[in-house]
């Protein structure tokens, strides 16, 4: 069925199908908008079902001996899956993150191109022979936690609840 373009004028529709040599993209898209409605008997599925589907978005990493950006979490890192990060040996640790696709490749990326985020842990939390362990939670979101080793940290034996950073870029 042809519909006349929005605005247009006409008295009735017989004229206005005649008339109408050829339907404009934006008719169609509005006539589609409408049709779409809640209520409507078109229903309109996400391709994206979970969150779960969505990769994370950033790259998380730390400064190497030249100031390069060395990756640590990537797009292709899975959700709620911890990454050894550093030890805890001090108050304060910091790491770097981007969405530029150079920060996956060796030597792809100085770290002074990326943005950085300081972070404070607890100080019952710091200990040299301890470890930092990053994990991405959401598309730009990660959580840090302090475990004494991977078997601490398989247990749930965490020395504070894991904090969770929402990274802006």
């Amino acid at each position: 069925m042809l519909h006349q373009p929005l605005g247009a004028e006409s008295k009735d529709k017989e004229n206005a199908a005649a008339c109408l040599k050829r339907p404009t993209g934006k008719t169609g898209v509005a006539i589609g908008l409408v049709q779409c409605r809640p209520g409507s008997v078109i229903k309109v599925i996400s391709e994206k079902k979970t969150q779960e589907e969505i990769k994370f978005r950033l790259f998380i990493g730390h400064s190497d001996e030249n100031g390069y950006f060395e990756a640590d979490l990537t797009r292709d890192s899975k959700y709620n899956e911890w990454k050894a990060y550093f030890d805890a040996g001090e108050d304060r640790f910091e790491f770097y993150y981007t969405t530029s696709t150079s920060a996956g490749r060796k030597r792809g990326l100085l770290v002074k191109d990326s943005k950085k985020s300081r972070q404070q842990l607890p100080q019952n939390a710091v200990n040299e022979d301890w470890l930092i362990y990053l994990r991405p939670v959401a598309p730009n979101k990660i959580q840090y936690v302090v475990a004494e080793d991977d078997e601490a940290l398989k247990n749930g034996k965490f020395k504070f609840e894991p904090v969770t950073v929402e990274l802006n870029y």
